[in-house]
């Protein structure tokens, strides 16, 4: 079974949650609040909120590094699920 998500299409998912992890980083509403930073959102505290969700990307690459995991591990074609863990 060939896999649709390839090694290419997990560095370009990589690329967007490293965006996102830094925008979460340097819009955190702690961080930009005292310097008056004017976005192309007119209202902060949703500026703030949608900033404060790009923390998911934690949860994305942990997702992609389980998927990885276990794609490599059905591709070593090893039938016992012990060997998984070894």
């Amino acid at each position: 079974m060939k896999s649709s998500f390839t090694k290419e299409h997990t560095l370009i998912t990589k690329g967007v949650l490293v965006i996102m992890l830094l925008a979460h980083h340097v819009f955190h509403a702690k961080e930009a609040a005292p310097y008056n930073i004017d976005t192309i959102i007119n209202d902060t505290t949703l500026f703030y909120n949608i900033m404060s969700f790009f923390r998911i990307c934690i949860a994305g690459f942990a997702f992609l590094t389980a998927y990885g995991m276990t794609q490599t591990f059905k591709a070593s074609n090893s039938d016992n699920p012990k060997t998984y863990f070894s």
